[in-house]
């Protein structure tokens, strides 16, 4: 679901992989595309095989056109945006030193308390950094997802009040943006 649009432009050259005719293509429209929907790509015979075979495809209804002329006119800036995530990808690595292979970074913040007053208090603030908590994963955390939409600024200032709550339980009041 996330390497439509962000992880290379077909995310082949990023596996190594050489397409073919039984190569399937997945994907999403609710992430880098922005719209909504899902698409199965493929050869002719695997199109031919789902238009006729695939119960959930033939009882479907199509996207309207409004969201496939978005899509389309999305799909133009998919390069130019993807760079600049990857920018902002590499310089959130060096500025946190938390190793990741996506936009999505986890912080891991310990108690449940904890990661729910943070996630609250940044929102107040500005931004949407859901915690995530126990059973979904071991530990609470926060779970920091960079897009194209972000600057380096607003990524320094988030940085700065999660390291201000980390060393004194307290969010930082500095350079804050309400």
């Amino acid at each position: 679901a996330h390497a439509t649009g962000v992880i290379g432009w077909s995310s082949f050259e990023v596996f190594g992989i050489e397409p073919d005719e039984r190569t399937v293509i997945v994907g999403t429209l609710g992430k880098a595309l922005g719209t909504f929907g899902a698409f199965v790509a493929g050869s002719g015979v695997l199109r031919e095989y789902l238009i006729n075979r695939c119960r959930s495809f033939i009882f479907t209804t199509a996207l309207p056109p409004s969201i496939a002329c978005q899509t389309l006119k999305n799909l133009e800036k998919v390069e130019e945006r993807q760079k600049k995530l990857l920018e902002l990808i590499e310089f959130f690595k060096k500025l946190t030193g938390i190793e990741t292979e996506s936009a999505i970074f986890p912080f891991v913040v310990g108690g449940e308390r904890e990661a729910v007053e943070l996630s609250k208090y940044l929102f107040k603030k500005g931004f949407f950094v859901p915690a995530i908590r126990p059973p979904t994963v071991k530990e609470s955390r926060l779970r920091i997802t960079i897009t194209a939409e972000h600057s380096k600024e607003e990524l320094k200032e988030l940085w700065e009040m999660i390291k201000n709550f980390k060393k004194t339980g307290e969010p930082s009041q500095r350079g804050c943006h309400s």
